[in-house]
């Protein structure tokens, strides 16, 4: 943390100490490292550094982060920024994130590659939808996609995000409206950093 904290330290020196201190995961949970990653984010000029944070915070998956993550969608334009925010949400069932993520799958800007963007959208969703058990029909909704295409990819890009966008819709109830000023969520069960970090 030191490393990544010292202004002297260069890009590369930093990029290699956020990707082990990354490695942590879970054992960051509870720690004071949290609220200091959380201030990082904000001083952090470079887009590869605010990114190597969000992803920090995201795999630690401590809920003092979930106000950053609603503010970069407020805000922030990046959409690599945007998908790790909205993936740090969703990862709580928060609404707002799942409706980014699907927001995402419609990408069609030229700003960032929006493939990318697209396929990292529905690996997301694909595999909260799997961990979670949201009950997406994501099978049915690819079968219906590929049908409503013929072949042509923007056709499925727009059919897919659609059918993600009906499920969603009709379940929202299930997604929590949660809001920064709403108190965060509590940690369940035991967790790496109760016990002692290793």
């Amino acid at each position: 943390m030191a490393v990544i904290l010292d202004s002297r330290t260069d890009g590369s020196e930093r990029a290699q100490a956020l990707d082990e201190l990354g490695r942590l995961g879970r054992w960051l949970q509870n720690t004071d490292r949290i609220p200091k990653l959380i201030g990082l984010y904000d001083e952090f000029r470079e887009r590869d550094e605010r990114a190597g944070v969000l992803m920090i915070l995201v795999k630690a998956d401590d809920p003092r982060a979930l106000p950053l993550f609603m503010k970069i969608l407020n805000e922030e334009q990046n959409l690599t920024h945007r998908l790790i925010a909205a993936y740090g949400l969703a990862n709580w069932n928060v609404g707002r994130g799942v409706d980014e993520l699907i927001r995402l799958l419609e990408c069609t800007t030229s700003m960032e590659d929006c493939a990318a963007v697209r396929g990292q959208a529905a690996n997301n969703l694909h595999g909260l939808n799997d961990r979670k058990g949201w009950g997406c029909p994501e099978d049915d909704i690819r079968d219906l996609a590929v049908a409503a295409s013929n072949g042509d990819s923007d056709e499925y890009v727009k059919a897919f995000s659609s059918g993600y966008r009906e499920w969603f819709e009709a379940n929202k109830r299930r997604f929590p409206d949660w809001k920064p000023s709403d108190p965060l969520p509590a940690l369940q069960g035991e967790h790496p950093a109760e016990q002692g970090a290793p």
